[in-house]
């Protein structure tokens, strides 16, 4: 039985199935006989009982000397003896198992079912990063392996020619395993003898055994013993299965005839194993009959021996057929083995059948002798596979074409097959699995429901149709088959993927795919191609976790002409639920990538060397990890105690740096994601870090004390201290040949220090404001500077002149980040207007911007092809740019900064948006047409209200100054000076009042402000007169109407609650009421609730003044309050931030009991609640809330969100509470 941690961690890893010795897959698979292998089976063992030996073994040998089946004798060897940690077998020809893609998971999962103190380090892995498994294999020999394995000992087996880069790094891993572990472990491995795996093997301490450089006295021998056991096996079955003379003598057969099969043999044990599957196949003749035909077909070379047997086992085929029959068998062979050998993972018979278009009955006719080479099973769902890999290279050897009848061509073969995937895959369709849920995760679908949609070989041709493709050699253009294959079914391609939880492939395989494009007559799928890797490329992460958006958001948030929304538009069955649709240019933008899990401010960005990762760091305080082709996450360091500011890669991508607040300067191994070394001397605050060109020194600059430091990588030492700036340090950067640093300061000066006597060579002065950072060029020739005056400036770092100043007016921000390309002809520049612009060094001309943060830039970085530009942001998401030169012309109407306030017209037919831009523009809901933009507002525009005619809009900006303009005209009527965030018309729409919130006040940085205590008022809408008789004593601090607009409730400075009336302004009725917050008319006016600073609810007859009640229950002030239709409800919302994990609430009050029916738990503050007029529901700005019967104490809140609506996280369009339409992070709320 597992443990709890077992079964968890069992459950979430994704193995490679069969691989591990005792898989039920592997079970006929032989061991060792006894008094066979002796000498090597005592050698591995002695071995493992020797602490003091070497940590690995490398048993290798040439094809058929038997490596595997020693292998799976040790380890049932070490797991009887209770010392095996975990086995893998790798197989061509099966794809988990065929390369290390799997490895590390699936011995981690063998680790963890044989060692269960193992699992809890698994799960932390897992737990601090749920794609491990997709991770590269550094990471998981990390996070699987490394932290994992500090107790066991590992058998490992490997009989495959084929992928020896893998192989080549497993050792390198293991290596580094055997220096770093202080306890022992042990790592068994089989190889062919390579060249290139041999000079690996050089590198480090092994045992090696070669097994066909043994004596073959010892070989012999044991093949002997083996051929004894086996056709006395085979004597006794047949003699079991038959009567009298039919029998075969007890003798049979004579040493002598044993003697030759082993001397045939020798060395390869695989020749051995062939003959005696031929010899009892009965189909061609008794057992005496199929050795004499063994017998006969001797040949001279041990391969020559191997390969005729091969060519005995296949001409049973054949056997007394005339030519044209014959010819038909063969055909029938390449069409059916000829797949079964080239497969890039094993398929059933079933399967093969689908797959190929063949009736199963003649598969398994023409498996029916074959029995000998491959492993036919009974069933006919189990996968038919090779019995060994020297079976496929007989068949498939260039220079045996001539020679074998049966010889495979493997170009015309793989071109067959991928032929067969493509016709295959026409069976796909949108929403296979039939789930009806646009917004379903895949995670929340079953693997049984998935794989009886997406069968075996459907599967397979998804999977690898692009592998046989490529291995053909063929050339794709427009017309050929899969052309019209992608146009039909790429989406459907897609999400197939992804239900097999392989969408990253995809990716892999698009480009592969570009690659075979025929030039010069491809000019559509080549464009479709080129589409279809930026669609992926972009929404990568979506598509894995919720494979039917491809159908809707990934097709309505791609550009206009791009060639995949072009094509399946027809298929956007939720994008027709949605009237308005997304304003998107025509062609891409040149952002390729976003990447939004840092939780904060993202500080820096940096490649590394080969520009395939890329590392910021971040305010919540971790460092990241990322591959840039696909934009996953690989990697998350998290062990800061502050915020990250700044991280670099060293030139050889070795090691990485980081820098944060609390004065700590991490180096890390950028292979292992280990700290190396932590450098201590800098107090806090540190702001950058560089390496030197040769990763021999490290660079850093601190706000503190204003000194550059420069440290011996190697040693943590500190060099040298350098000190001169007048002020605090911003940057940091080294020149490109290791010997000179340059700095930025606030005191508006950039200096170059000579990086080994750390004397200041150069001032340069000449910004306005403070650097904010500094980058030299790569020939170490200029250094270029970014200031808060709004200019980038080139300088000449041996004369100190100032080349080039950039700034023509482009720059609308400070310049807070700036990057030279490698070629040293750009130069990117960070603003804090959310922009990127890339400069011509030589002419100064800005090139190119790149438009999309929604925040200050805080850093940017080159590729080192300088193709690519990365940019992070106070906005916390991270871009990949396309940096190709190209200016783009913004054709869309839109708001050129944030948009912070929205407001919807009570008809429903207009929506206004305020933004930082200074503007207001009014949108037709039914077309998306922007049809007014309003001017001059000056400043931030803090909220907007619509009238109840729909006929105004009023704008309440940070300045102190209320708007209210005419929709039609765009006219602004009225102009009135008051502070607020709060704006509300009366129902009839002749007055307006400006009130303030605290909380919303607060957070717009007014409740402080000089005339903040002078505010609310309120104005007639005609006129634009204050009315004053409802002014006060002191000015009201919040008000509301009654739904009739006849009567209007103020809070005075002075604790009084009045009631006035709106036509006379005379005062009917007073109250007394501390620091009031909110209050709300019941909707017959009968009554008033008014919400204090005691975090008290006070209920109030309008006509006496008397108090009904005194309501307790909320632990904070009252956000919002709201009466049901009938009165007989009373809703009332508290940010409650003094209770337990500071969580808001929701009361539900009966006003004829003033009972509390319902304590909602909700995670985000409600401003605003009304009811819907039967009282079931609440609208709220998180949604709309039902109100259910029967008292609840204390229960969770229960959001409906009726028709269209967006969910709390502002990610996803919802209809009815059901997620139907993910929002990428450009187009949420």
């Amino acid at each position: 039985m597992h443990t709890a941690h077992q079964t968890t961690v069992l459950e979430r890893l994704d193995v490679a199935k069969g691989a591990s010795f005792d898989s039920s897959s592997n079970e006929h698979e032989s061991t060792c006989l006894a008094d066979t292998r002796v000498e090597v089976l005592d050698e591995i063992q002695h071995w493992a009982d020797d602490a003091g030996a070497e940590s690995i073994f490398w048993l290798n040998g040439m094809a058929g000397t038997g490596k595997s089946t020693i292998s799976r004798t040790v380890a049932e060897s070490f797991a009887a003896q209770g010392r095996l940690g975990a086995s893998f077998f790798f197989k061509r020809g099966e794809a988990d198992r065929g390369t290390i893609a799997k490895f590390f998971p699936t011995l981690a999962a063998d680790l963890v079912h044989r060692i269960p103190t193992i699992a809890p380090y698994i799960k932390d892995a897992l737990d601090a990063d749920s794609l491990i498994g997709t991770r590269n294999t550094r990471d998981q020999f990390d996070r699987l392996f490394f932290k994992a394995a500090i107790t066991t000992q590992i058998c490992e087996g490997r009989d495959n020619d084929g992928y020896q880069n893998d192989i080549k790094l497993l050792v390198h891993f293991f290596f580094r395993a055997k220096a770093e572990l202080s306890t022992t472990v042990k790592i068994f491995l089989t190889s062919r003898p390579e060249l290139p795996l041999r000079l690996e093997f050089v590198k480090g301490p092994h045992k090696g055994v070669i097994l066909h450089d043994m004596p073959q006295p010892v070989i012999e021998h044991d093949i002997h013993v083996f051929l004894e056991h086996r056709l006395r096996e085979i004597r006794t079955d047949f003699n079991a299965s038959v009567t009298g003379s039919r029998r075969l003598c007890p003798d049979w057969p004579k040493q002598s005839v044993i003697q030759s099969l082993a001397t045939m043999s020798t060395p390869l044990f695989i020749f051995a194993a062939t003959v005696c599957l031929f010899i009892a196949e009965r189909k061609n003749g008794n057992p005496d009959k199929q050795l004499a035909k063994v017998l006969k077909h001797q040949a001279s070379s041990q391969q020559a021996s191997l390969g005729s047997t091969y060519l005995l086992v296949l001409r049973q085929q054949t056997a007394g057929l005339d030519p044209r029959e014959e010819d038909k068998v063969l055909q029938e062979f390449r069409e059916i083995v000829g797949p079964i050998v080239l497969l890039a993972s094993p398929l059933s018979t079933r399967a093969l059948s689908q797959l190929l278009d063949i009736s199963q009955d003649n598969i398994d006719d023409r498996l029916d002798l074959l029995h000998s080479v491959l492993s036919v099973p009974g069933s006919s769902d189990t996968p038919v596979r090779l019995l060994h890999l020297s079976f496929r290279d007989f068949l498939v050897k260039p220079e045996l074409r001539e020679h074998n009848p049966f010889w495979i061509d493997q170009t015309q073969t793989h071109a067959n097959i991928a032929t067969r995937c493509l016709h295959l895959l026409r069976r796909l369709k949108q929403d296979i699995c039939g789930m009806a849920d646009p917004g379903i995760s895949r995670s929340d679908m079953s693997a049984a429901k998935i794989n009886s949609c997406l069968l075996p070989e459907v599967q397979y041709a998804c999977l690898f149709w692009v592998h046989h493709l490529d291995k053909a050699k063929v050339t794709i253009s427009d017309g050929t088959e899969a052309h019209p294959f992608l146009t039909q079914h790429f989406l459907h391609w897609m999400e197939a993927l992804s239900l097999m939880d392989r969408a990253i492939e995809g990716l892999g395989l698009l480009r592969k795919l570009c690659l075979l494009v025929k030039e010069n007559t491809s000019a559509e799928i080549s464009l479709f191609l080129e589409d279809a890797v930026r669609f992926v490329q972009l929404h990568v992460s979506t598509i894995s976790s919720t494979p039917l958006q491809l159908y809707s958001t990934l097709l309505i948030f791609t550009p206009k002409q791009n060639k995949v929304r072009t094509t399946f538009e027809d298929l956007q069955d939720v994008a027709r639920q949605i009237c308005l649709k997304p304003q998107l240019e025509d062609h891409w933008s040149n952002c390729l990538q976003m990447l939004d899990d840092h939780g904060d401010s993202v500080n820096s960005v940096a490649f590394s060397h080969n520009s395939t990762l890329l590392a910021t760091s971040s305010c919540d305080k971790t460092v990241r990890i990322w591959r840039v082709e696909t934009g996953e996450c690989i990697q998350t360091l998290d062990e800061f105690r502050s915020s990250v500011n700044s991280v670099a890669f060293s030139h050889d991508s070795k090691l990485m740096a980081s820098g944060s607040d609390c004065g700590e300067i991490r180096i890390w191994c950028a292979e292992t994601a280990k700290c190396v070394q932590t450098l201590h001397g800098h107090m806090r605050d540190i702001e950058a870090v560089d390496f030197s060109h040769d990763s021999t020194l490290l660079a850093s600059a601190t706000s503190l004390d204003s000194t550059v430091r420069i440290w011996q990588v190697s040693t943590g030492e500190c060099r040298q201290t350098l000190v001169g700036h007048g002020s605090s340090l911003t940057s940091i950067a080294f020149a490109g040949d290791s010997s000179l640093v340059a700095s930025g300061s606030i005191d508006q000066t950039v200096r170059i220090w000579r990086a080994d006597k750390g004397d200041c060579v150069q001032t340069l002065r000449g910004h306005s404001d403070c650097v904010e950072d500094v980058a030299f060029a790569h020939n170490s020739v200029l250094v270029a500077s970014g200031s808060r005056d709004t200019t980038v400036r080139i300088w000449r770092v041996s004369t100190g002149e100032c080349l080039q100043t950039l700034d023509q007016g482009c720059h609308l921000g400070f310049c807070l980040s700036v990057a030279l390309s490698h070629d040293s002809t750009k130069v990117a520049a960070g603003s804090s207007d959310g922009t990127v612009r890339v400069w011509c060094v030589d002419t100064g001309e800005c090139i190119e911007t790149l438009q999309g943060h929604s925040d200050t830039i805080t850093s940017v970085a080159f590729s080192h092809d300088s193709s690519l530009v990365a940019s992070s942001s106070e906005d916390t998401i991270v871009r990949i740019w396309r940096a190709n030169g190209a200016k783009r012309v913004q054709t869309l109407q839109r708001h050129d900064d944030v948009v912070i306030s929205v407001a919807l017209s009570y008809d429903l037919s207009l929506v206004a948006s305020g933004s930082w831009d200074n503007t207001v523009r009014i949108w037709r809901t039914g077309t998306g047409e922007c049809v007014q933009t309003l001017h001059g507002l000056g400043r931030l525009v803090l909220s907007l209200a619509w009238s109840h005619d729909s006929k105004l809009i009023a704008s309440a900006l940070a300045e102190g100054t209320l708007l209210i303009w005419r929709v039609d005209t765009g006219e602004c009527v009225q102009m009135m000076k008051g502070y607020g965030s709060v704006i509300e018309f009366s129902p009839d729409s002749t007055l307006i009042s400006l009130g303030s919130h605290l909380g919303l006040d607060l957070l717009c940085g007014q409740a402080t402000g000089p005339h903040y205590a002078g505010m609310p008022r309120v104005w007639r809408v005609d006129t634009g007169k204050c009315v004053e008789a409802l002014a006060g004593h002191g000015g009201a601090k919040s008000f509301a109407f009654s739904h009739d607009s006849k009567l209007v409730a103020l809070a005075d400075d002075d604790a009084t609650v009045r009631i006035c009336c709106v036509e006379t302004g005379q005062c009917i009725q007073k109250m007394k009421a501390w620091k009031v917050n909110s209050m709300a008319f019941s909707h017959d006016s009968a009554l008033i609730a008014i919400g204090c600073g005691d975090k008290t609810l006070s209920v109030c007859r309008v006509d006496t003044g008397e108090y009904v009640q005194r309501l307790q229950g909320h632990s904070d002030w009252t956000t919002s309050i709201a009466f049901s239709h009938d009165s007989a409800l009373m809703a009332s919302a508290s940010l409650d931030t003094a209770s337990e994990s500071s969580i808001k609430t929701l009361q539900i009050w009966s006003t004829e009991t003033w009972e509390c029916r319902h304590t909602m738990r909700v995670d985000s503050g409600l401003w605003h609640l009304a009811f819907i007029r039967n009282s079931s529901h609440i609208l709220s700005d998180v949604g709309t809330i039902a109100v259910r019967d029967g008292g609840v104490a204390d229960s969770a809140v229960i959001i409906d969100r009726p028709g269209i609506s967006i969910s709390e996280d502002d990610r996803w369009i919802t209809r009815d509470g059901k997620k139907l339409l993910w929002l990428p992070v450009d187009f949420r709320p």
